[in-house]
């Protein structure tokens, strides 16, 4: 998982694209979610896109505490771009 810190985004969508595959299940770390919300943080919808599909597969994480970290990332990023009137 060392890819999704690569400076091309293509690379990052495969390698999220490639896990998201994979039949085995996935135990996030601290690590993989630091990747994770960094990617979030890029504004790419093919990323959040590649992402998305990821964390929908066979992932869990190794603590609560992670999931959050990702969660409340995407709520700011939410609040930074869905203006609601």
């Amino acid at each position: 998982m060392y890819m999704l810190n690569d400076e091309v985004d293509e690379v990052r969508i495969s390698v999220f694209k490639a896990a998201s595959r994979m039949k085995e299940t996935l135990v996030l770390d601290e690590y993989t979610t630091n990747c994770i919300v960094f990617n979030l943080w890029e504004h790419n919808p093919e990323i959040w896109i590649s992402i998305y599909n990821f964390l929908e597969g066979n992932v869990v994480f190794d603590e609560i505490k992670l999931f959050m970290t990702i969660f409340e990332e995407i709520m700011k990023i939410f609040n930074d771009h869905i203006k609601i009137k």
